[in-house]
């Protein structure tokens, strides 16, 4: 819920200093997702001004940093992040905030340092909705509904036998009737032409529910982790949790034989949902493939020089890396990943 102060925004602005953000010795300034972008004072026209604008894709977190000079820890921070004239957060500790533009257009994001309201405004470009994305592209063919398979394949109906006066003496031919051959069953390829019905949930790796017990025997993976994925039958990849030992990046590549999928993910210190539903990963059945995690340093505006390290249990004896009947994860000797999660047929 947004913070709305008793004076409005845009009186506080005026009564309370620069919007170039200088002044009594306080330069303002800041970084979304590690990106410093010029002022401009006017609503920007190119969403490409990469100068000017950070252009991003709807639903994405970004990541806003302080980078401020002359502030004190005590002076208060006052962010708005879409123009609306009321704060969206107000704290002395939020040096580095994030927010997530569910709809599309210009948004202007303004940050405002201490009692006298030094401000810096810089501006996101928020692309419109992407269309749905298909799991795979099919050629379309030519099938025929059941109805109309059942209707083809009736046999033709027999012409009407003539009537013939015959003796009654001679007894007339028992009739014997024959039931019309059953409808064909339907091919495969009708079968497969079928919408994906990927609806069952499955999990593997380290149970959430087993984290309190690692605390006293977590330790950490030197920056990166590996884990073999050997699906027994066709799924879509959905997320996993990492639990980080500072703030920074995940460079992940998953790697098979039909792909290689190669994401930058920014990262909090403590728990993190890494979200693949995005990227489409499909894994096949009987086919191995590969996770590879590497932490980066400075991603998301994160002030450490240093690359984040991920908790890994391999010191535990009542906590361990577990597979589903449908996936065997192999974390090796760093287990890292905690519940990834995955949608099978």
């Amino acid at each position: 819920m947004k913070n709305i102060l008793s004076i409005p925004f845009f009186a506080l602005m005026l009564l309370g200093g620069s919007v170039a953000g200088q002044n009594n010795g306080v330069t303002v300034g800041f970084l979304i997702n590690g990106v410093a972008l010029k002022a401009m004072p006017y609503q920007p026209t190119d969403p490409d001004d990469k100068d000017h604008v950070l252009r991003v894709d709807p639903d994405s977190v970004l990541m806003f940093r302080d980078a401020s000079t002359g502030a004190s820890t005590t002076d208060f921070r006052f962010w708005d992040f879409n123009g609306d004239l009321l704060w969206d957060t107000i704290s002395q500790a939020a040096i580095q905030v994030s927010f997530v533009y569910r709809t599309a257009g210009f948004f202007a994001v303004t940050y405002c340092v201490g009692h006298t309201k030094q401000c810096a405004t810089r501006w996101v470009y928020v692309e419109g909705a992407k269309p749905p994305k298909r799991k795979e592209d099919k050629p379309e063919k030519e099938t025929k509904s059941v109805e109309f398979q059942v209707l083809s394949e009736l046999p033709e109906e027999p012409p009407m036998a003539k009537v013939v006066e015959v003796d009654k003496a001679v007894e007339a031919p028992k009739a014997v009737v024959t039931a019309a051959p059953p409808p064909a069953p339907r091919s495969w390829e009708a079968v497969e032409e079928q919408p994906d019905m990927f609806i069952k949930t499955g999990r593997a790796g380290i149970p959430l529910s087993k984290y309190a017990t690692a605390q006293n025997c977590v330790g950490k993976s030197q920056s990166n982790f590996t884990a073999n994925l050997q699906p027994k039958t066709a799924m879509d990849l959905v997320s996993f949790v990492v639990y980080a030992s500072d703030c920074g990046g995940l460079n992940l590549t998953i790697t098979g034989p039909e792909f290689t999928e190669t994401v930058k993910i920014v990262v909090n210190k403590g728990k993190n949902q890494i979200d693949l539903e995005d990227y489409d990963i499909r894994l096949h059945a009987g086919t191995q493939y590969t996770m590879a995690g590497k932490g980066i340093a400075g991603m998301g505006g994160c002030g450490s020089s240093k690359p984040p390290m991920f908790e890994d249990v391999s010191k535990c004896t009542n906590v361990a890396s577990e597979n589903h009947p449908n996936l065997v994860l192999d974390q090796k000797k760093s287990p890292c990943v905690f519940e990834l999660r995955f949608l099978y047929q």
